[in-house]
């Protein structure tokens, strides 16, 4: 990661996929790709994913101060232990605010981390979020559902999470359900009742 760091031929890439860049465990990856952040080379980059590369919080928050990667409108960064302070210093950064998609499944948010996310302004191009399996509650969606993100939002996938019957019909309640073109909320403690109910809203658009 540090020799492609200093590639100047990194300028010509707009989409690098570095999922799992180390299998052993053993390797300074998440260090590693700091060096990538940094990088004036990375500055044309558009869609990075970085899922399952060990970025914990100080790692989201490297990410977070990189103004070479302003340019990007795709992010992944699905199945790494970035927990509620990761999150927080992501959607806070200033630099990423041309994302369009961002993927933060697996990721050890929990409710707090969404419930930052909602209370955040900073993403203002995102329309597509994967939270996938990460332990997220009916508080969770009610703060996400009332945030001024749901109104922009194209797709949203809360499977595997709890969001129960009470998060699923909050979910009845976002304020531009036209625009949701994907809805997932499959293995989400949803009931049959809640899910008809889902189902008469969203129609086929709707996973459950």
């Amino acid at each position: 990661m540090t020799a492609l760091a200093r590639c100047p031929d990194l300028a010509r890439v707009a989409s690098a996929g570095l999922r799992r860049m180390c299998s052993c465990g053993h390797c300074p990856i998440e260090r590693e790709l700091r060096d990538v952040f940094k990088s004036r080379h990375a500055a044309n980059l558009t869609s990075l994913n970085l899922a399952e590369d060990r970025i914990d919080a100080a790692g989201a928050q490297a990410q977070a101060a990189s103004r070479p990667l302003a340019c990007l409108t795709s992010l992944d960064l699905s199945d790494n232990p970035l927990g509620a302070e990761g999150a927080k210093a992501l959607i806070a950064s200033p630099h990423l605010a041309r994302l369009t998609s961002l993927d933060q499944s697996r990721a050890e948010l929990r409710t707090s981390g969404v419930r930052a996310l909602a209370d955040e302004t900073m993403l203002a191009a995102l329309t597509r979020l994967a939270l996938r399996g990460n332990d997220i509650g009916p508080v969770g969606v009610l703060a996400l559902v009332a945030s001024a993100l749901a109104a922009r939002l194209t797709a949203l996938d809360l499977s595997y999470n709890e969001i129960g019957d009470s998060g699923a019909r909050a979910l009845t309640r976002l304020p531009r359900p036209d625009r949701l073109e994907l809805l997932d909320v499959r293995k989400a403690g949803v009931g049959e009742e809640a899910a008809d109910i889902l189902r008469k809203q969203f129609g086929k658009r709707v996973k459950v």
